[in-house]
């Protein structure tokens, strides 16, 4: 569990140490222990369930990561989507009694709107990419196994987001959003367009 495999590179949402181990990344596994331990779960279990649930036949996991939560080093992720997944499973690892804090969903925009719900080792929750969530622990030590989740393997191995487009050409307020903030910093094949994004970001919060 203190295995120097950890990354401490900036985390993408708050620029803070990430503190997270990737076995699976871009499509590819790079740890061969755990696509023996994960793989078979992975393939028969979540991403049938996956594509089934999304009506997404060609849904394919892009990555997954080991994030961990401890004293000294990450106790928080501030509330964001996963704007580069379709859809994105979290998979408990710790028992929850000795932590206090965890995931939460954030529905509206003020902190008020914060819900915590408790993660038994094994529970697995499944989202999409428009929901607001984050985590805060304030006690105990926190691992979590999350799956990153696309909408086939094209967008995984072009590292894209296409399924905001047709979304945002029907007004989706989220995927405006997420797609404005591609066009801001030039993520997921979109160009940088500072002019596009700020276009985009007015017809989402207009909805």
């Amino acid at each position: 569990r203190r295995s120097g495999r950890y990354r401490t590179d900036a985390d993408s949402v708050d620029k803070a140490a990430s503190f997270e181990y990737y076995p699976l990344q871009d499509g590819r596994w790079t740890d061969e222990s755990m696509q023996r331990l994960l793989g078979g779960i992975v393939d028969r279990s979540i991403l049938p369930y996956v594509r089934e649930r999304y009506a997404c036949p060609s849904c394919t996991v892009s990555d997954i990561l080991v994030r961990r939560y401890a004293p000294g080093e990450r106790r928080t992720h501030a509330v964001h989507f996963d704007g580069h997944a379709f859809v994105t499973a979290v998979l408990g690892l710790s028992p929850p009694d000795g932590i206090e804090g965890g995931l939460y969903l954030q529905p509206e925009p003020h902190i008020s709107s914060r819900v915590f719900f408790r993660m038994e080792p094994g529970d697995l929750v499944v989202h999409s990419f428009d929901l607001q969530h984050g985590v805060h622990v304030w006690k105990g030590v926190r691992y979590s196994l999350v799956l990153w989740v696309k909408d086939s393997p094209e967008s995984v191995r072009d590292r894209t987001t296409p399924w905001y487009d047709e979304l945002a050409e029907a007004g989706d307020p989220d995927a405006l959003y997420n797609l404005a903030q591609n066009f801001e910093h030039g993520l997921f094949g979109r160009p940088l367009d500072l002019a596009r994004a700020a276009e985009l970001y007015e017809k989402s919060a207009g909805q």
